[in-house]
């Protein structure tokens, strides 16, 4: 079990509230997220249409430094844009 794949998980089943719980307790156990994390997240804001949440992940991301891939970046533009309104 890893916490990606419960993030991925939740993705791929449109769980936003647990998708940002997984995020929530891999900051508390201090574990570092990455592209794959932020990818399931962004996944699951999309498919149960959480297009603010989305935004508002996204323009936290992009004041870190977190590092996020093509992939990333396109799930992300995909749940923001679903409402017509990119960052």
């Amino acid at each position: 079990f890893t916490y990606n794949a419960a993030a991925s998980a939740c993705g791929n089943r449109g769980k936003w509230v647990e998708a940002f719980a997984v995020l929530a307790e891999m900051a508390s156990a201090r574990v570092e997220s990455d592209a794959l994390t932020y990818t399931a997240v962004f996944s699951a804001c999309r498919k149960s249409r959480q297009w603010a949440k989305a935004s508002d992940l996204l323009t936290e991301l992009l004041s870190s430094c977190v590092e996020l891939d093509t992939v990333t970046y396109n799930v992300a533009a995909s749940a923001c844009g679903k409402r017509g309104k990119w960052v």
